[in-house]
């Protein structure tokens, strides 16, 4: 098929899987390549055995992807460096993010969801989304909000995902009360399917004071891009991509130290200042009205004419 239609560039996702796939294939053919890491192939979280670069023979599958492929694409300047400490030639490097569907967010109504779940206008909404997955550290923020609940009644969380363990999470540190579990969002099932953005999420993100993510790392973080496109600060764990386009302190903030007491505290400052993150919204989603996905589109596109011209 390549040979028939003459394709001019290989692209392979995930540097242990379809980037070592496009090196193998592009040098037997003579075809340029790229490859594009997307964060657990650089990364790892050795006290959770997370990341492809912990286990030696992903390991060596991960270099040789770096060192024979002719561009790499990293998510985030996080991401960059891991594939650099892995061998990976700077210049050959380059950062483009994720973007997100600015239009069809934009076309989605606003309706405030907070009665649905039984939350107050005063009460200060945080929300959370993902898998309950060791990576994510789900428990730091369950953590944190038991604490909480001897300073405040006001704070409440709705976590968006799969059960997975979650409502024994919240039973065991008492904070039924605090945390709202939706489930997947939205409830797909063998016979309905559709595509993001989802209108309920959408406006669960509108809806929130905050959206929150405690995971140990992530490459870049898609759910904090929409809810930063929608309006809505982020508070982020340090190593996470989504620090290139924050604006510390303004559009997004960064936990000091990841421990349960830190961020009780930090999401209690972040709650007296309800009204002025408020304020920002419109601030907040203008930073972020430049990665759309045509604009990301074309920033691929001109690292693939790179190889080819």
């Amino acid at each position: 098929m390549i040979r028939r239609e003459r394709i001019n560039v290989l692209h392979g996702v995930m540097l242990h899987g379809g980037g070592e796939t496009a090196v193998e294939i592009g040098k037997k053919l003579g075809v340029p390549i790229i490859v594009q890491s997307h964060g657990s192939d650089v990364q790892t979280v050795e006290e959770i055995g997370y990341g492809a670069p912990l286990y030696p023979y992903t390991l060596m599958r991960v270099k040789f992807a770096i060192k024979n492929s002719d561009k790499i694409i990293a998510l985030s300047r996080l991401i960059r460096n891991n594939i650099i400490e892995l061998g990976g030639n700077p210049d050959r490097i380059f950062v483009i993010p994720n973007g997100f569907p600015a239009e069809e967010i934009q076309s989605i109504p606003y309706e405030d969801l907070r009665a649905i779940y039984n939350i107050a206008d005063d009460d200060f909404l945080i929300i959370t989304s993902g898998r309950n997955r060791p990576v994510k550290r789900i428990e730091l923020l369950f953590q944190a909000l038991s604490l909480l609940k001897k300073e405040t009644k006001r704070i409440k969380c709705i976590c968006i995902g799969p059960p997975e363990g979650l409502p024994e999470m919240r039973r065991i540190l008492d904070i039924e009360e605090t945390v709202i579990l939706t489930g997947q969002i939205p409830q797909l099932n063998k016979k309905s399917f559709s595509f993001p953005p989802y209108p309920v999420l959408i406006n669960l993100y509108r809806t929130a004071n905050l959206f929150v993510s405690v995971s140990y790392m992530e490459a870049f973080n898609a759910s904090a891009l929409e809810a930063l496109a929608c309006g809505t600060p982020i508070l982020i764990t340090k190593r996470q991509g989504i620090r290139d386009v924050i604006i510390e302190g303004e559009t997004g903030f960064a936990l000091k130290d990841e421990s349960p007491e830190v961020l009780a505290n930090t999401l209690l400052d972040l709650m007296q200042k309800k009204d002025e993150l408020a304020r920002r919204r419109e601030y907040i989603k203008n930073s972020v009205s430049h990665l759309t996905w045509p604009n990301i589109a074309k920033r691929m596109r001109e690292v693939y004419l790179s190889v080819i011209q």
